[in-house]
């Protein structure tokens, strides 16, 4: 799957890290991650922005992107959630029901839901 997102969007194929992650470094500070724990699954993950550390705009950062995700999950395939101290955005798709062909687009519409997300931090810290 990796390869062939690769060979579609005209990037250099990316090698897997020990973990067995696929990372993607794109511009405009967009990363992605893909990889597949067990192999019946093909993860999409990247980082949308880190929590702040005081515990306002902690909470009201998350109330405001809770709220953005229920909206938004009419819509989005992908999941906003909360990691450690980050927020991060991810999508499975079942390997075997998800033909290569279809990856491409699947990982230009999930790097379309970055985006959008990394814009309303933007929208939110102002």
């Amino acid at each position: 799957a990796a390869a062939k997102v690769a060979s579609a969007a005209g990037w250099r194929e990316p090698k897997p890290d020990g973990e067995g992650r696929y990372h993607f470094a794109l511009q405009g500070g967009l990363a992605l991650d893909m990889f597949s724990p067990d192999g019946n699954a093909i993860i999409l993950r990247a980082a949308v922005q880190p929590l702040p550390d005081e515990e306002a705009p902690r909470e009201n950062l998350l109330r405001a992107k809770a709220k953005l995700a229920v909206a938004a999950s009419r819509e989005r395939k992908t999941v906003l959630a909360l990691e450690d101290d980050n927020l991060i955005l991810h999508r499975v798709l079942p390997s075997k029901e998800t033909p290569l062909e279809n990856m491409p687009g699947i990982v230009k519409a999930f790097l379309n839901d970055l985006d959008w997300w990394k814009a309303q931090a933007v929208r939110l810290a102002s």
